[in-house]
């Protein structure tokens, strides 16, 4: 009866304390972890040599099941940290527990974690989890070459405190006290504080300090002096000035600055002796000094003219992508192309085959791949030497000065490392950041290279860099670098000037003045067919197709036709094969046809213009890639910086 009885009252109180068990036990089993500080006292004191001694006293509020607690140090380059040890207080007396060195398995056992963060245990991993328990730890420790040289004084600027920490600090205090040899501004008391520091704020003393005896406090390392950091801006600036005349009057006496051709002087006339002349892929290769896909395409337009092969174009849409594959087949015998326009059918038809296509090619290569252009690159380049046969090019730019100049930068930092290891960082920071922005500005001057159009504005692409180079240096030595020493700086400057050296040694013309002169006039020949094929009607003829093509105008000449060639292709695709042959490969005067913009017809207007030819040559002539062999894959709280101090702290 008893039993009957009770039983449901056992259920009805299990109901009513199990939703009760879990926040209970809580607190007891599984307790999250957290901590604050509810002091930290920090008492400093600047020596007559320059040396801040700090003893920082932290009262430290554990909850949950913590090892002890840590302190991380910031120690910024050239600065030198001494840590002198570590006690417990006591929170019953007062008094000092000696804390061991070394041992973090027992209690009041401390050890470094790495070279900056100093651990202690405060608990055994056995122990009970701390619940909001205080413990009180006084750290000893030093910094020197902490202050800055500034003007005639000095300056400190130092995070008494710690941001880098979860927790907050209810009260800190800081108790900084001056050296007799020292003497700050008038209002200065040494005590701040007390102040609540949330997580991420430290608490930053930025203080102007005179120093009273005569010499140099002894615990300070000295950068370069003013006397010195001007000499070398000098040094810089005058370096600079005087390669930049060198390189000036180099390319002056050249004509390099001279004006452009006007195109007033390209007539008829003067295009068939200037360019018509010469074969197109080899006024191409000249005009440009390159001999690649453009050189190619011409080529195949140009035997086409002539009657030895003949071509069409199929175009088909690949989303919104168009594909054209070119068809050619060869139309006389091929001991009938010389030099170089063998070696290049050769490789485009196999074997004995008189007709061949893109697929066809793509496939036979895929293995090994496939530059066309070196089929024809040595001989073209022959033909245009010709051109110019009397050429005298100047003396190439030497290298001594820029290797003399790189060795003396690697020698002054090889000496500043050795008497001055703080001085390293610097050195390796500023020779990526000037190596970095020096193969950005050399790939710019080897580009205007070849520039023969505009060169005074064209040239801001490497002289801009190069100016801005020399701006950085001058605000580093300037502004930015108080304590850096003067051999780190001269190497500094020995790299800038090796760099600047290099540059415009590169952007030198390596040709005589005939053939800058040649390139000059190519150059408004294809101003001039740019020019025309903004207009209604050109004045430009058809047999001109192969050279607008070296000269890479194949979108300009599809665009044309697209905006301005409708009536042009009606009468033009009539005439079922190349309305035009040339008399020779380069030279006469082509006939005296009109232009349509289709060049000629025929296979060159495949597609309903002569931009699918175009596309589909070139796709050819740019020829089969390689498969690769590898695959990819003042003083107050602060969250800003300061030059000294810091760090971290909390538990682990």
């Amino acid at each position: 009866m008893a039993r009957t009885s009770t039983l449901p009252l056992a259920v009805l109180l299990s109901l009513v304390a199990g939703p009760l068990a879990g926040p209970l036990a809580g607190p007891l089993s599984a307790q999250e972890r957290s901590l604050h500080w509810r002091s930290i006292a920090v008492e400093g004191r600047l020596d007559r040599d320059g040396v801040l001694h700090v003893t920082e006293t932290q009262a430290i509020v554990y909850s949950g099941d913590w090892n002890g607690g840590e302190r991380r140090f910031t120690v910024n380059s050239g600065q030198r940290f001494e840590f002198e040890g570590i006690v417990r207080v006591d929170s019953a007396t007062g008094g000092d527990v000696t804390m061991v060195g070394g041992d973090l398995d027992r209690v009041d056992g401390f050890d470094f974690e790495g070279s900056r963060t100093v651990r202690w245990r405060s608990r055994l991993p056995d122990d009970p989890p701390f619940d909001n328990t205080g413990r009180t730890y006084r750290l000893e420790y030093s910094y020197a070459n902490i202050l800055v040289p500034d003007g005639d004084g000095f300056r400190l600027d130092h995070d008494f405190a710690f941001g880098d920490r979860d927790g907050p600090v209810e009260e800190f205090t800081l108790n900084l006290t001056l050296d007799p040899a020292w003497e700050a501004q008038p209002d200065f008391t040494g005590r701040f504080g007390p102040e609540r520091l949330e997580p991420g704020y430290g608490f930053v003393v930025n203080l102007a300090l005179r120093y009273l005896p005569e010499g140099r406090p002894a615990g300070v390392v000295f950068g370069a002096g003013s006397t010195e950091r001007q000499g070398l801006i000098a040094a810089v600036l005058v370096g600079v000035l005087l390669l930049g005349v060198r390189f000036y009057r180099r390319e002056a006496s050249l004509g390099r600055f001279a004006p452009d051709v006007p195109l007033d002087v390209v007539t008829d006339d003067w295009l068939q002796r200037r360019v018509i002349a010469h074969r197109p892929e080899v006024i191409g290769a000249a005009w440009d000094e390159e001999t690649g896909a453009a050189e190619v395409t011409a080529v195949l337009a140009r035997l086409e003219a002539e009657g030895k092969l003949k071509s069409r174009v199929e175009s088909r849409k690949v989303l919104m992508f168009s594909q054209h594959e070119l068809h050619m087949e060869l139309l006389v015998e091929r001991d009938a192309f010389q030099s170089y326009e063998r070696a290049l059918i050769d490789a485009l038809f196999s074997g004995a085959s008189t007709k061949t296509d893109t697929s066809a090619i793509r496939k036979r290569y895929a293995k090994r791949g496939f530059t066309p252009s070196t089929k024809i690159e040595s001989s073209v380049k022959s033909l245009v030497n010709r051109m110019v046969p009397n050429d005298v090019p100047p003396p190439r730019p030497g290298k001594g000065l820029t290797v003399t100049l790189l060795a003396a930068a690697v020698a002054l930092f090889i000496v500043a490392g050795v008497t001055r290891p703080s001085d390293l960082a610097l050195a390796g920071v500023g020779s990526l950041v000037t190596g970095g922005a020096y193969l950005a500005t050399l790939l710019a001057a080897k580009l205007w290279q070849r520039v023969v159009q505009r060169p005074r504005r064209h040239a801001l692409w490497f002289v801009v860099p190069l100016l801005a180079m020399v701006i950085a240096y001058v605000h580093l030595v300037r502004e930015s670098s108080p304590r850096a020493g003067v051999l780190v700086l001269a190497g500094l400057a020995a790299l800038l000037l090796a760099a600047v050296s290099s540059v415009l040694a590169m952007a030198m013309w390596r040709y005589g003045t005939q053939r800058l002169e040649l390139r000059r006039e190519l150059a408004a020949a294809r101003r001039f067919f740019i020019r025309e094929l903004q207009g209604t009607e050109p004045k430009l003829r058809d047999e001109w197709f192969p050279y607008l093509i070296a000269f890479g105008l194949g979108s300009h000449m599809d665009h044309w036709f697209k905006a301005f060639g409708g009536t042009a292709r009606s009468a033009t695709m009539a005439g079922g094969s190349s309305a035009w042959r040339s008399t020779s490969s380069g030279g006469g005067d082509g006939g005296a046809g009109g232009w349509s913009g289709l060049g000629g017809g025929g296979g060159f207007a495949g597609g309903g213009s002569s931009g699918a030819w175009v596309a589909a040559a070139s796709s050819v002539a740019a020829g089969v890639s390689a498969p690769s062999s590898s695959s990819s894959g003042g003083g107050g709280s602060s969250s800003g910086g300061s030059s000294s101090g810091g760090g971290g702290g909390g538990g682990w």
